[in-house]
């Protein structure tokens, strides 16, 4: 290099955005793999089978009490209902239902949504990010900000927009909740990205 040559400054290194830094965590090869779509799911309906059957067992006690001649309406309507002609009826215009059959369908909606919601919020807040069917599964919710579990104000928000996006918005909430798997890299489904979560798979993380 002649003297009159000025030294040529060092390269320096490509500054990272924060979801580039978070999308080499969150992966395959990293050190905190997502869960795949499919041992996802199995835990879900584990979990799922478990919200309906403690409803149905909350609700044997306490629909009785708030409605004597409740399950007696709920088995005439189900008998009903296997006529096609009166269950497309009622399916397209639910107003045709008798009042008390709509009140005991709200009833048990209702507790089937508490239920739901206190089960997915506290069940992962208490166990650092597992439900039942996670900790079978070996999957655990951990927050993308800390990279830790989930604080009370996660589990509770993440709870409730997964029970509604399941009970109350029909197809298009599944479709909510299921479509963003397909479209980002740490297969966060739509109440992860709402609540920055993600689930991982502690059975692939690097030892």
């Amino acid at each position: 290099m002649s003297d009159n040559e000025e030294p040529k400054p060092a390269p320096q290194p490509e500054v990272q955005s924060p979801n580039n830094v978070l999308d080499s965590i969150f992966c395959d090869s990293g050190p905190m793999p997502p869960a795949k779509m499919g041992i996802r799911f199995l835990a879900f309906f584990m979990d799922l089978s478990i919200v309906l059957g403690t409803s149905f067992l909350i609700l044997k006690f306490n629909l009785s009490e708030a409605f004597p001649d409740g399950w007696q309406i709920l088995a005439d309507h189900f008998e009903q209902s296997k006529d096609p002609e009166y269950a497309f009826s009622v399916f397209s215009d639910p107003s045709l239902l008798e009042p008390k059959l709509l009140e005991i369908i709200s009833y048990s909606i209702s507790m089937v949504t508490v239920t739901s919601w206190a089960y997915f919020s506290f069940s992962e807040l208490s166990t650092s990010g597992y439900t039942l069917g996670k900790r079978a599964c070996r999957l655990r919710t951990v927050s993308t900000v800390t990279l830790g579990n989930p604080n009370i104000f996660t589990a509770v928000v993440r709870g409730m927009t997964k029970t509604a996006g399941l009970l109350f918005f029909s197809f298009l909430g599944w479709l909510a909740i299921l479509l963003p798997i397909f479209f980002n890299k740490r297969r966060q489904m739509g109440h992860d990205l709402l609540n920055r979560t993600v689930v991982v798979d502690e059975k692939r993380i690097p030892q």
